[in-house]
Order: structure tokens, then C-alpha cells, then sequence
């Protein structure tokens, strides 16, 4: 084994860009043959005055002087050994062998992995949508390399998919919120709700964080560092495609009203296997059945009438499997027998509709742009479907589901807030360094996700407040009111933490603030009023969890609570962290000893 190949060991000698470059050179005469081009010639790919050796495109990509960052480590000499090692990985993908468009079969082909990893794409990895991935193996293949130099490799995994699964919900909420019967049935409301939570999330969450020059922090080891980065790609390139995405495919028109009743009206209906081979024979080979006839109406009559076409019809029976598939990819739902009648719908729907109107969608990965890749394609061979496409297919989809129940605008605002959430994840998941990544997504999170609640949800928790206080009050106090004032508006927030806590946090702070107002009705009379305040600790999972303050006035004279205001508190050590991270913004300097945000 070579000095500096992926799986030796650090020997306690001088390691240097000079003994790296004499390895390369010995390894180049073994695999060809030939003499070795020069030291020089080495020495510039590993590092030039023109930047694009690996050194400087490492430095770009993990935005620091890489080499300084070694000197600093706790064992600089371990950790240079170790930049080598990576340095000798990276040439043999991006330095070595024919460029791509010279490509001969059976050949070495570089790949430029440092420009790839700056540019988080669906092809980039590989994906559970299609088996095609264009840099998917080389990216798997760096990816196990270094995930061997990493000890605690598979909890670093662990702990990132977590937070991108904590994301990912927070987005599901917003699509869950715009198919609800309420939000259908009021869709007016149901807007205004939803501009309120992206006007939150990019007025209050989005515009705080320093985008354009994000504060960069770094683990101890090089490989560490690098294997963080690995792993958040993995999860941006399927955000960033379906930023893409969401910005070209909402374009559909809501069909009238009657279709909207009658398609609603379709809700938990199936159509056996047998009945779409009756329509399929209807389509192509146009044997009459009246009933079957039916279904092909209400397939059409959710369409603009330039879509009434038999060819584009019969290419849509033809392929509607492929979609059907794409659809119910990683669900629990057994199509076997018979499909429901709005998937089956609205698939074909989408079919005769992209077949019509020819549409495309732009790909464009690292050393390929289509302004106008072809959606019909993957259809005709899903073998080689781009992963991006299969997903436009999936937004398509959901985009004809709410369409047809009568809230186009309800999903055109959803996929604006969808955008802004993938903005602000992309911030938190820009760290190297997975200690602070958790911090900063975990602060960001609790502030994204609150906002989703509802006020109306978050009032009924309130009620459910004030109920659980009275049960604690002495026998002698009756009729209590409870009173929000417009300036405590802040505390419809810690009726929104109730939801998510799973400590039962409502019945203990509840019960303290019920003591409190028994302890003052038990005092002299002289004394009417007063303030108080009550520490509430939010937790929703084993490391996620949150400090706040509410502060609030009894009066036993009126026989009111008031409630003044409810704000987070930090201590000044995470302050301080949050102010390192870029958060700075989120915190607001009170009280000396108490950090609010």
C-alpha cells in the first residue's frame, strides 16, 4: 500500500506536497509504462497561481485556506497527512485520466467532483427514484472512501438525515394544511393563512439569516469536515431541483366549479384493473361502452378543450403505469387490484396534457444545461428517466390533485413558502461543522415550524390553558377571566410550543401559575395586583427543547389574569454562539441577565 492511498496509516515521518507528488509520479510509470511527466507538473495540479488545482478548488469549495486550517489543527502533522490522502483521492477523480468529451470505451474519465459538489443536483447522486445518475456512482465512491476515515461516521449520518427529516416535515405540513376539508371549503381564509406564514418566513426567518456570507466554522479533522459537507449535498440536491421545479410547473388552470363538486364527489371511489383494460380498449381501439365512456369524460372534462385528442389520449393509457408507479413509490398502498379513481384521474390528466403541449423541463448539472429536457422521454423509457424528472412528474401530479379540487392558488402559495423553507434549510445545512449545523437548523427550525400552526389552532390550546389553571384554583375563586391584550400577542407562541411539546409542559405551567394566584388571594387584601413571571421548558425530541419566559399580572380585584408577553431566553453563552453562527439578528438585548429571541 502507497503512503498516501485512502486506508494507510499515518507513519511519524515528513509528509509533504513533494513526497506526494514522487508517489504519483511512480504510480503513473507502473500504470502506463511510460516515463512520469516532471514534479512540476504534479505540483500543478495539486495546487497553482491560477486556482483551479485541488488545493484551491477545495479551498473555494469549503470556503476556507484549507492548508492554514490543517496548521491549526490539534496534531498538524496527522491532520497534513491526512489533507494528502484526500488531495490523492481527489486527483485520481478529477486530474486523472481522458476528458469526458474525448471519451473512448473502457477508458479513465475525470470527472471535476469539486465543481459537482459546489452545485447540488438530482444527478449528482444517486436517487430512489430512477436507476440513471450521471455522477451518482463516482459520488458514492468518494463518499464510502472518506466515510472510512471517519470514526463516528454513521451517527454523523444519522444526526444530518435527522434534521433534513425535521425539514421535510415542517414542508409536509404546509401541503397537508392545503388538502384539508377546512382549507377547500374556505379557500379564501386558507390564502390568508398561508401568506401569513410566508410572509413570516421570509420577512422574520429568511431576511435575518446572512445569506451571502454565511459564517463558515470547521471540525477538527479534514475528513470530518469533509464528510459533513458529502452528507449535506446528498440532501440539497434533491432541494435544489425541486426549487427548480416549483418555479416552472404552476401553470395549471382550475377547472369550473361542477367539475370541482363532481371530482370531490370521487373521494374514496376505485377503478378495478379490469375496467382500465376496458378503457384502454376504448381509447385505442374505440369499442364502445357506456359506462366506461364516463370515465373518459371526467378525464377530459377537467381540460381545456384543445386537450380533447385521441392520440395524446392513447399515449397516456399507454404509460400511465410508469407514472402510477413514480406516484406511489415508497407509500404503503396496494394497486394491484384497483387504483383510486383521483390518482388514476389526474395521472392520465397529466399525460395527455405533457404529450399535448410537448413540455420540457431544464436539467442542468455540471457539464450539461437542457433549457428543455423532455418530460415525455422518461415516460417512454423510465430505465433512463432523469431523477429531476421524476419528481416534476410527482409535483405535476400534486399540482392536478389541488387543481382539481378547486385550490390552484391555495398550492401556487404553498410552493412559494415551500421555496423559502429550502432557502432557509440550505443556510443551516451550508456548515461544515455538524456541532454547529445542529445548532443552527435546531434554532431555526423551532422558529420555522412554530410559525406553521395556526392562530385559531393555537387560541383552542389557549382555552385548553385557561381550563387546565382553573382546575388547580382555590374553591374560593370563581369566574376567572383570562385576558391577551394586543401587546402580548407573543404569547399565542407559547400556546403554539404546547402542541409540539411532548412533556407536559401545558399541565405543569398551569398548575404553577394556578399556585401563584391561590398564594396571592391568601395574602393581605391591601395587596390587589401583581406581577409574575413562570419559566416554560418546550421539549419535542431528546435534544430539541426550548427555555421561554411568560410574564403576566393578576388582578384579584377584577379577578384577571393578563398576559404581558412570552420570549425565549438564552443563556449568554448561546447568544453569543448564535451571534458567531449569523443568528445575531433573532435575539433581542433585554434585561442584562436574560437573553430574549
Amino acid at each position: 500500500m502507497a503512503m498516501y492511498d485512502i486506508d494507510s496509516n499515518y507513519k511519524c515521518e515528513k509528509h509533504t506536497y513533494a513526497s506526494l507528488c514522487q508517489e504519483l509520479m511512480y504510480e503513473y510509470e507502473i500504470k502506463t509504462g511510460e516515463g512520469a511527466p516532471s514534479e512540476e507538473y504534479f505540483r500543478y495540479k495539486i495546487k497553482n497561481a491560477k486556482n483551479n488545482g485541488i488545493i484551491n478548488k477545495l479551498n473555494r469549495l469549503l470556503g476556507t485556506d484549507i492548508e492554514k486550517l490543517v496548521s491549526h489543527a490539534p496534531e498538524p502533522e496527522v491532520e497534513r497527512f491526512n489533507l494528502l490522502k484526500l488531495v490523492k483521492l481527489i486527483y485520481y477523480i478529477e486530474k486523472d485520466g481522458n476528458a469526458k468529451n474525448t471519451q473512448k470505451q473502457d477508458d479513465n474519465v475525470r470527472v471535476l467532483i469539486t465543481d459537482i459538489l459546489k452545485k447540488p443536483r438530482l444527478d449528482n447522486i444517486k436517487t430512489e427514484y430512477t436507476e440513471k445518475s450521471e455522477y451518482g456512482d463516482c459520488f458514492e465512491n468518494l463518499f464510502l472512501k472518506v466515510k472510512s476515515q471517519v470514526s463516528d461516521a454513521e451517527s454523523r449520518i444519522s444526526k444530518i438525515e435527522a434534521m433534513n427529516e425535521y425539514w421535510e416535515y415542517t414542508t409536509d405540513m404546509v401541503f397537508d394544511y392545503v388538502i384539508t376539508d377546512k382549507a377547500l371549503d374556505n379557500p379564501q381564509e386558507a390564502i390568508q393563512e398561508l401568506e401569513r406564514i410566508h410572509r413570516f418566513l421570509k420577512e422574520r426567518v429568511l431576511a435575518r439569516l446572512v445569506i451571502d456570507n454565511p459564517p463558515v466554522t470547521y471540525e477538527k479533522s479534514i475528513f470530518e469536515n469533509f464528510l459533513d459537507l458529502l452528507i449535506s449535498h446528498r440532501v440539497l440536491c434533491s432541494d435544489m431541483d425541486r426549487l427548480n421545479i416549483n418555479y416552472r410547473i404552476c401553470e395549471i388552470k382550475e377547472p369550473d366549479k361542477k367539475y370541482v363538486e363532481l371530482f370531490r364527489s370521487r373521494e374514496g371511489y376505485e377503478i378495478s384493473r379490469n375496467n382500465i383494460k376496458i378503457l384502454e380498449d376504448f381509447i385505442c381501439r374505440e369499442t364502445e361502452n357506456k359506462d366506461i365512456k364516463d370515465i373518459m369524460c371526467l378525464i377530459l372534462w377537467g381540460l381545456d378543450k384543445k386537450y380533447y385528442d385521441y392520440k395524446a389520449c392513447r399515449f397516456a393509457i399507454k404509460h400511465y403505469e410508469t407514472v402510477l408507479n413514480w406516484w406511489i413509490a415508497g407509500k404503503n398502498i396496494d394497486v394491484s387490484e384497483s387504483v383510486a379513481i383521483d390518482t388514476f384521474i389526474v395521472i392520465m390528466q397529466e399525460l395527455i396534457v405533457v404529450y399535448k403541449d410537448k413540455e420540457g423541463l431544464k436539467n442542468d448539472y455540471v457539464g450539461y444545461n437542457n433549457p428543455k429536457r423532455s418530460l415525455i422521454a422518461s415516460v417512454r423509457n423510465p430505465a433512463k428517466a432523469d431523477a429531476v424528472a421524476v419528481q416534476a412528474w410527482i409535483k405535476k401530479l400534486e399540482n392536478r390533485v389541488v387543481a382539481n379540487l378547486g385550490a390552484i392558488e391555495l398550492i401556487r402559495k404553498k410552493r412559494e413558502i415551500e421555496n423559502v423553507i429550502y432557502e432557509i434549510k440550505k443556510y443551516a445545512f451550508s456548515f461544515c461543522n455538524l456541532e454547529d449545523m445542529n445548532f443552527v437548523s435546531s434554532q431555526i427550525y423551532y422558529i420555522s415550524s412554530r410559525c406553521m400552526i395556526s392562530q385559531e389552532y393555537a387560541k383552542n390550546i389557549g382555552n385548553q390553558f385557561a381550563s387546565e389553571i382553573c382546575k388547580h384554583l382555590s374553591p374560593k375563586i370563581h369566574n376567572v377571566n383570562v385576558i391577551l391584550p394586543p401587546e402580548g400577542v407573543n404569547v399565542y407562541n407559547m400556546f403554539k410550543d404546547f402542541s409540539i411539546d411532548r412533556s407536559s409542559e401545558l399541565e405543569r405551567t398551569a398548575f404553577e401559575l394556578a399556585e401563584m394566584m391561590n398564594d396571592l388571594y391568601n395574602e393581605d387584601e391591601l395587596i390587589t395586583a401583581r406581577s409574575f413571571k413562570i419559566y416554560v421548558s418546550i421539549s419535542w425530541s431528546e435534544k430539541g427543547n426550548r427555555k421561554s419566559l411568560l410574564t403576566f399580572w393578576i388582578n384579584r380585584e377584577t379577578n384577571c389574569i393578563e398576559y404581558k408577553q412570552y420570549v425565549g431566553v438564552e443563556s449568554d453563552e448561546n447568544c453569543d454562539r448564535m451571534r458567531h453562527l449569523g443568528l445575531g439578528k433573532f435575539i433581542v438585548d433585554g434585561n442584562p441577565n436574560i437573553k430574549f429571541f
